[in-house]
């Protein structure tokens, strides 16, 4: 049962959000956990209007009394948990910002769109929040809900239709938190399931036609071989029973690999750094939420060159991107001005593995880039440094006063250079490769992303690619997506 000194009446609405305005709440409840809440919503039983309220912060109240109950999550509606490598439990009432700092310290990326955006994960959800090109649909796999008579429901995401700035979803429901992950069920050479687990309980889901499997990169070939399917040597060395040899699950793992110059800049006013920062950011962030404008509207590399690093090329094989602030180790914003420039291989050849290292779902694979294992993907990556190099001391950017902070102009030969960019490349978080499509025998579906030799099994996601593309994995996802949606329908 909730407790009565949880329920408070006419309290100032003022508290309870960013912008400190409003006038009173005439029902305020701040249920303690999720059973004081079902019980709450049992007896309440829609008698009234209701607002549910996490962080207050993209809210604006009237002055005037709210003629209803206003239900305020918090504390242990704002839990965070690794479920697994790269799966998060996250409350409802959490800040997005401690989520992207949460998926940062467990090596979790993909999370870094959600450090910028006031407000929280329920808030964000119910908007289809997102900036840098990533949204809330991007991300979630599963929603925990419950709705106004106190039933709690499991949504996937494939059941919500996100739209821009918001979801079509039943109003009548309560986000409490997201998770999900599985095992696949195998019965003999047939997929006919999957196993989840959400707040310590197991269910199975049993798929009337076929399963798709989605889980990216990192996770497809996890699950596969978690599941018995891959190289035998590997499964048998952790414990897991062979339901199905492939040696090419975890195999042909491919990346852009980039390090990223820095440059000082000495005009001010110009980069990121000096309109983000203090007030200039609450500014950034209030435009965003109500004109779409400003900065965090901006893709994070808003200027691009595709460049050819030798003669002969029927088509550019380096990429520069230009990032108009300079960030610290830790991603937070310097309060220097500058400029970094990333430069990489566009289609790099150096190949790694990705592998479980136990029959545990919960323990992350071990992944192996072995970025720059190919003399040609070392010479691109060098001449391309020296090709942003050549750009920010053009002559024409004397006026932005350009000091190279990082290599540093004393680098200068091929081995200085390689050395600095093997100690300070990064991801671009674009990997692909390891459950290539082909029919070699190190290839793991066929031209209709079908596992080879399991039955009603699919792999729809960036692992299915057998080589690098040349940019961003986002639209060439999204049309493996939509394939196998035709594939699937006409099957």
């Amino acid at each position: 049962m909730y407790k009565r000194q949880d329920l408070f009446f006419n309290t100032d609405i003022k508290k309870l959000n960013w912008f400190n305005i409003g006038g009173k709440s005439k029902i305020l409840f701040k249920p303690k956990n999720l059973i004081e809440l079902k019980e709450f919503l049992k007896l309440y039983n829609n008698r009234g209007k209701m607002f549910i309220l996490g962080m207050g912060s993209n809210v604006l109240f009237k002055d005037n009394t709210y003629e209803g109950v206003i239900i305020k999550l918090s504390h242990n509606f704002s839990t965070l948990s690794k479920l697994k490598p790269d799966t998060i439990i996250a409350g409802s009432a959490c800040s997005q910002k401690k989520l992207s700092e949460f998926a940062l310290e467990n090596g979790i990326s993909g999370f870094e769109f959600m450090y910028c955006i006031p407000g929280s994960v329920g808030g964000g959800l119910q908007m289809n929040s997102g900036c840098f090109g990533t949204e809330f649909k991007d991300k979630l796999i599963s929603l925990q809900c419950i709705d106004t008579k106190g039933n709690i429901k499991v949504i996937p995401s494939n059941k919500i239709k996100f739209q821009y700035r918001k979801i079509e979803l039943n109003e009548n429901l309560i986000f409490l938190s997201e998770a999900h992950t599985s095992s696949l069920i195998l019965e003999g050479k047939n997929c006919t399931g999957d196993v989840y687990h959400h707040k310590n309980k197991t269910r199975q889901v049993n798929a009337s036609r076929e399963v798709v499997l989605c889980a990216g990169t990192i996770n497809s070939p996890q699950l596969l071989e978690l599941s018995g399917i891959g190289c035998p040597e590997l499964l048998k060395k952790v414990g897991i029973t062979v339901q199905h040899e492939l040696k090419g699950v975890g195999e042909n793992l491919r990346d852009h690999y980039a390090p990223r110059t820095r440059w000082l800049i000495g005009k001010q006013g110009v980069t990121y750094n000096d309109k983000a920062r203090g007030l200039g950011l609450l500014w950034q962030g209030l435009r965003f939420i109500f004109q779409q404008k400003g900065l965090m509207a901006n893709p994070i590399a808003p200027m691009r060159a595709f460049v050819k690093t030798r003669e002969g090329l029927e088509a550019p094989d380096a990429l520069l991107g230009w990032v108009p602030l300079l960030y610290e180790p830790n991603y937070k914003l310097s309060k220097t001005s500058g400029v970094t420039c990333y430069a990489h291989a566009m289609r790099p050849e150096s190949t790694g593995s990705i592998h479980i290292n136990s029959k545990n779902t919960t323990d992350p694979p071990v992944i192996k880039f072995n970025f720059l294992s190919k003399e040609i993907d070392i010479d691109v990556t060098l001449k391309a440094i020296r090709i942003a190099r050549s750009i920010m001391t053009a002559s024409v950017l004397e006026s932005l006063q350009i000091t190279e902070a990082s290599p540093g102009p004393n680098r200068v030969s091929d081995a200085e250079l390689l050395d600095w960019a093997k100690e300070v490349g990064e991801t671009t978080y674009h990997p692909v490769g390891t459950c290539k499509m082909g029919a070699d025998k190190m290839a793991v579906v066929d031209h209709k992303l079908r596992v080879h030799g399991i039955d009603g099994l699919r792999v729809a996601d960036a692992s299915i690619m057998p080589t690098q593309v040349s940019g961003n994995t986002n639209a060439p996802s999204i049309m493996i997506g939509e394939k196998a949606a035709d594939l699937i329908l006409a099957a």
